[in-house]
């Protein structure tokens, strides 16, 4: 397999005089990859996991992911001018619902969410890529309704990631093109030079995926679903207490 030098690299996220936020692989696992190889792809119906514990005689049931099954950071809908902008068809997805039913509610005192999150993740959010969910800090409480005839509550649970300061708390295919949001250090979107653009969003999908480059040079390899599908699992747990 031929190596990705940093001048082929540069070559290959320059299209027509931008930068492109691609989905062709990846999408699968959650997560838009930029254009920089011919990437595999794996298929899988979503990169969330859902947990669930329960104390006494509660018990969930028909627990499940409501339409949009996977976080994708990828380009904004819609955007497709500019320096930066979104190709495939695909765009991001910063929040996934929940929904589902506890059994036995009349032992029901309250319902909490937990999220888990990639290492890759963490990283990103260090580097003010990403914000956090309350649920990835803290068990946050789950709101239910009133128990039916039958003793059965159904919930219904939102997860949203945002975009964090260093792109100026907006996607960053909108921030590279804009003259008035302002990064972590108060720089606006627009002042940044083509090649730094391309540095910051590579160097934003490589922590994402907690990639590592050998040197000044990275193998197609190393950005296969099959590489990063590990680094790419949310798991959201949810535990109901008794009174």
């Amino acid at each position: 397999m031929p190596k990705l030098t940093r001048k082929s690299y540069t070559r290959k996220l320059v299209v027509v005089g931008g930068l492109v936020f691609a989905s062709v692989a990846l999408i699968s696992t959650g997560f838009a990859a930029f254009i920089i190889s011919n990437n595999a792809k794996k298929d899988v119906n979503s990169n969330v996991q859902i947990g669930t514990i329960a104390t006494a005689s509660l018990e969930f049931e028909d627990v499940a992911i409501t339409d949009n099954k996977s976080f994708k950071f990828d380009g904004a809908a819609g955007d497709n001018e500019g320096r930066v902008t979104t190709s495939s068809g695909e765009a991001e997805n910063l929040s996934i619902t929940i929904t589902g039913k506890i059994k036995n509610a009349q032992y029901l005192n309250r319902c909490t969410a937990q999220l888990t999150v990639p290492t890759g993740l963490q990283e990103a959010v260090s580097k003010k890529y990403i914000v956090l969910p309350e649920c990835a800090l803290n068990e946050e409480e789950v709101e239910f309704g009133t128990p039916s005839a039958n003793n059965v509550v159904d919930f219904s649970y939102t997860v949203t990631f945002a975009w964090g300061a260093a792109f100026g708390g907006i996607n960053p295919s909108l921030f590279f093109d804009s003259y008035e949001a302002t990064d972590a250090d108060g720089k606006k979107g627009r002042d940044y030079s083509q090649q730094e653009v391309i540095d910051a969003l590579a160097d934003f999908r490589m922590t994402m995926f907690g990639i590592t480059p050998a040197g000044a040079e990275v193998t197609p390899e190393d950005y296969n679903a099959d590489a990063v599908a590990d680094n790419n699992v949310y798991k959201v747990t949810f535990t109901a207490y008794t009174n």
